[in-house]
């Protein structure tokens, strides 16, 4: 029986699944791979030879007749493709020029080598397409840097991703089930260097070499070798918000933000899951991802004038912003433990009163707002309510530094809050302002009660809003009294 082989082999190592029958391939040109052996199957490999240069070679049965005693036309395929020369990037190459047969697994497993060289920071990105076979393993190696495994079951079209790489030779391989592939299935390795995207450029697993990137711009990276960790590094120029975006094609896209000090120490300020809203001080701050085999980094910056919002930091009372009575302002609290102080200088005597709003859909009783004297004795309290809105009673409150102090849970969404101010009158001596003449009364027998009118410039006084009146010795013949006292915004 004669059995036909269309198989290019980079090992020289050929086998039909489904028989027992063990065949040697003949190459025209080439140099001596293999000597005689027999391994524990019961199979032997006659000395076989393998291509350097894209000789012709043919497959036989051990067991049958030699070529030369068959009649018929052999079948005869060329194989241009040497595995000990590099691959061209975004190039596309048959798949087939790239098989191995791998023969410590019984399972109808084939290997497909490669090898290339990556001349700069970039990324790569294997792509096969119209294979036909089951992709179970992809593994890369980059001078000993292993970039990658990924796995794909029962694909048809494969592509790796986008795997971020650094310069030096790049070899893998690619474990299928499934030999009957298709003969016209094409292979390519696209490149890209760094300076054709906004992406990770590795090694970027510290600090130090911290992918830089730039505010409203969406950067994309990858999980590209084992344990594989980047880190992503920002500069705010003034303080303002950040909305820190990590998105990958699953569900957790996680990661942890830090600020650099003066001193170049990291500190964590608050961890982020997929969507994190910060208020930020100027500065160097880190993004620490856990990369998942594709997903994109987008730090959203927007500079804030503190005539209208919080500043970080103002945790502590030392470090309060200085706000204006009577004018609304807009913060948040980045993480559960952060508290946000505010200052308020108040130079009369007034009637204070707090105002807070919160997004509807805030729980009650998440988010607190305190106002307190210079010594931070509490003087008003309230948290939010099931509305939006609350204010606090109206109290009188003497000159001095008054503090708000907001605080509560994780609640990275904006609160609003105005400090409400109205002076208490000074009040004016009643001796002061002017009285009309009361002429000379007639005797009654009884008690005679003149009203004086009294006048603060055109203004007339009310009696019992701005003076009482009391009278002595009103009802004899002689000289009476009228006593007028000031109330309300008049004293004496």
């Amino acid at each position: 029986m004669r059995k036909k082989i269309l198989v290019g082999s980079i090992l020289g190592l050929l086998m039909v699944f489904g028989s027992s029958e063990i065949f040697a391939a003949e190459i025209d040109k080439g140099t001596e791979l293999f000597s005689d052996s027999t391994n524990s199957e019961g199979w032997s490999w006659e000395s076989e030879k393998l291509f350097s240069d894209g000789g012709n070679f043919t497959a036989k049965d051990k067991n049958e007749e030699s070529p030369e005693e068959i009649e018929g036309e052999e079948n005869t395929v060329s194989a241009p493709w040497d595995p000990t020369i590099d691959l061209e990037l975004n190039t596309e190459y048959n798949v087939i020029n790239m098989e191995t047969f791998d023969n410590t697994m019984n399972n109808g497993t084939m290997c497909y080598l490669f090898k290339t060289q990556i001349p700069e920071n970039g990324r790569i990105r294997i792509e096969i397409s119209d294979c036909t076979f089951k992709v179970i393993q992809n593994f890369l190696s980059l001078d000993g840097w292993g970039p990658s495994t990924f796995w794909k079951i029962g694909v048809d079209n494969y592509d790796s991703g986008w795997i971020t790489v650094k310069p030096g030779e790049l070899s893998g391989y690619i474990y299928t089930y499934d030999v009957d592939i298709n003969r016209e299935a094409r292979f390519i390795i696209r490149y890209e260097r760094q300076n054709e995207y906004l992406g990770e450029s590795e090694e970027n697993d510290t600090y130090d070499t911290a992918t830089l990137i730039q505010p409203n711009q969406t950067y994309e990276g990858n999980y590209s070798k084992s344990g594989d960790k980047d880190i992503y590094k920002f500069h705010m120029d003034s303080p303002g918000r950040a909305e820190i975006v990590i998105q990958n094609e699953n569900e957790k896209a996680e990661g942890v933000l830090y600020e650099e000090d003066e001193n170049g120490n990291v500190y964590k300020i608050a961890e982020i899951n997929k969507v994190k809203n910060v208020r930020l001080q100027a500065g160097n701050f880190f993004i620490d991802t856990c990369p998942s085999r594709q997903y994109s980094v987008r730090v959203g910056v927007e500079y804030e004038s503190p005539d209208a919002f919080e500043q970080e930091k103002n945790n502590v009372r030392s470090q309060a912003n200085e706000k204006q009575v009577n004018t609304w302002y807009t913060g948040n609290l980045n993480t559960p433990e952060d508290i946000d102080y505010f200052r308020f200088d108040i130079a009369k005597k007034s009637y204070l009163s707090m105002e807070f709003k919160v997004p509807r859909q805030l729980e009650p009783n998440i988010i607190g707002i305190t106002l307190y004297d210079s010594q931070l004795n509490e003087l008003q309290s309230a948290k939010n309510t099931a509305n939006p809105y609350l204010c606090t009673k109206e109290k009188v409150y003497p000159a001095g530094t008054y503090y708000i102090r907001i605080e509560g849970g994780d609640f990275d969404k904006d609160y609003s809050f105005n400090l409400n101010q109205r002076e208490v009158a000074s009040r004016k001596n009643i001796a002061e302002l002017s009285f009309s003449k009361i002429s000379s009364m007639q005797y009654t027998g009884k008690n005679i009660t003149p009203t004086p009118v009294i006048k603060d410039g055109d203004t007339v006084l009310k009696e019992g809003r701005d003076y009482t009146l009391s009278y002595n010795k009103n009802k004899n013949i002689g000289s009476a009294g009228i006593k007028i006292t000031g109330i309300g915004n008049y004293t004496g």
